[in-house]
């Protein structure tokens, strides 16, 4: 709902141009980007590129299809299903305060909802133990 037009949710969510850009210099952007992440984490991030053989990176997933995937997110309706999932459901949400993932908890049937002030899109990554222990709860 924070988007109406495609080219409006593309302006905020479109990856960094990364051509040139070497490998160490992906790490070393990450590791000033992300303080709290471990270099275990940098290092996992930096695996979703190709390194090529002169030490730049590329993405495995181009534009175009990066495009791709946020025009279905646009146009899917995520609420009308909400009915239908009877298992629990863990809601993290990177930050606070977030209308969306609140009605989301309230319309789902088994939902927990999980806020982490500060976090970044890479929960995981920035808080492996604490998500890892919120997942193992599910089991």
């Amino acid at each position: 709902d924070r988007f109406a037009p495609l080219d409006d949710a593309w302006a905020v969510l479109a990856p960094p141009r990364l051509a040139g850009l070497t490998a160490e210099a992906l790490r070393a952007r990450l590791s000033a980007g992300h303080p709290g992440w471990s270099d275990e984490a940098v290092e996992a991030t930096t695996g979703n590129l190709r390194i090529h053989v002169d030490g730049t990176v590329a993405p495995w997933l181009d534009r175009e299809r990066h495009r791709a995937i946020v025009a279905s997110l646009l146009a899917h309706q995520p609420r009308e299903l909400y009915a239908q999932v009877g298992c629990p459901a863990l809601l993290l949400v990177a930050g606070a305060g977030n209308p969306a993932a609140t009605a989301a908890a309230a319309a789902l049937p088994h939902a927990e909802l999980v806020a982490f002030p500060g976090g970044d899109h890479d929960l995981h990554a920035q808080h492996p133990e604490q998500v890892a222990a919120l997942i193992r709860r599910l089991a």
